[in-house]
């Protein structure tokens, strides 16, 4: 029995050998080795180009309307184009040769004749200018555009008397216009022509019952009147429709301090002052109005 055992004893450290050998030892593996990918293209990326200076985008700009102006010589919106920006540039005598172009093309496009008239007057030429304007006028009887700079004109040099035959030219092509009747009023306010400036604003805002020009002015000339409860009343109504207008309740605020009523002037000149912090007169009046409540 003894021998037997020591017989069986080798072969079974050697089947534990083998069975060690077995789990030890790396699986062949039948998986093929996956081919390697080719290495992407390089590809060269385009630099992007910087941005323009605003000194040349000025010098494009000029450049692209110049070429459309001269690459379309029967194009009048073109050479309008090309005049009006040469005249925001102070470039008056070029702007002059362009506009006129445009108006060797089209005699009748009032917008150059306007654009010649704003030339004109930059440059003193008051005489040219305000032939322009009417030219433009006439072309447009009904746009007040041309007629307001043809007045303005007028009234700069002080002539308020050809600006007034001039104003009621423009009321004569155009009755319903509740601009003209304000300038009307203006230079007949300007004429010391009280009563007859009071009926021309009134009509402004009889028109247009919503035009806070008319109502400012009529306040104004009802002040001058003396009809201060009139003119506030006024007054009120252009910042009612308005009520983000700091100078309409700068002067509310006045018409409030011509009747005494302080306190409701004080809120006023207040409410001037908040919407605009640089109204110096509201901001001024404001503070002598205080000094005198607290006195």
């Amino acid at each position: 029995m003894s021998n037997k055992k020591t017989k069986s004893a080798p072969k079974k450290k050697k089947a534990e050998q083998k069975s060690k050998a077995a789990q030890t030892a790396k699986p062949k593996t039948t998986e093929k080795k996956a081919a390697k990918k080719p290495a992407p293209k390089k590809t060269s990326r385009k630099k992007k180009p910087k941005p323009l200076t605003e000194e040349e985008k000025a010098a494009k700009e000029e450049k692209d309307l110049r070429l459309k102006a001269e690459s379309s010589p029967d194009d009048v919106e073109s050479w309008h184009e090309w005049g009006e920006y040469l005249r925001g540039k102070y470039k008056y005598q070029e702007a002059e040769v362009a506009l006129k172009q445009a108006l060797k093309i089209d005699s009748m496009h009032s917008a150059s004749y306007h654009s010649l008239g704003m030339l004109y007057f930059s440059t003193d030429q008051l005489e040219k200018s305000d032939d322009a304007f009417r030219r433009a006028a006439s072309l447009k009887p009904t746009s007040a555009e041309p007629w307001v700079e043809v007045v303005k004109s007028q009234m700069e040099i002080g002539d308020y008397t050809l600006a007034l035959r001039t104003t009621q030219d423009w009321i004569k092509s155009s009755p319903n216009s509740c601009e003209a009747f304000h300038i009307l009023a203006s230079i007949l306010l300007e004429l010391d022509e009280l009563k007859k400036a009071e009926k021309a604003a009134r009509k402004s805002v009889k028109l247009d019952s919503r035009y806070t020009d008319g109502w400012k002015t009529l306040g104004k000339i009802l002040s001058q009147l003396g009809k201060n409860k009139d003119s506030l009343e006024a007054l009120k109504k252009a910042v009612e429709i308005n009520p983000e207008d700091s100078e309409g309740w700068s002067k509310v605020g006045i018409a409030y301090a011509r009747l005494g009523l302080n306190v409701a002037a004080i809120a006023a000149f207040q409410r001037a002052v908040d919407i605009d912090p640089n109204n110096e007169a509201a901001e001024h009046n404001l503070m002598i109005m205080r000094q005198q409540r607290d006195v």
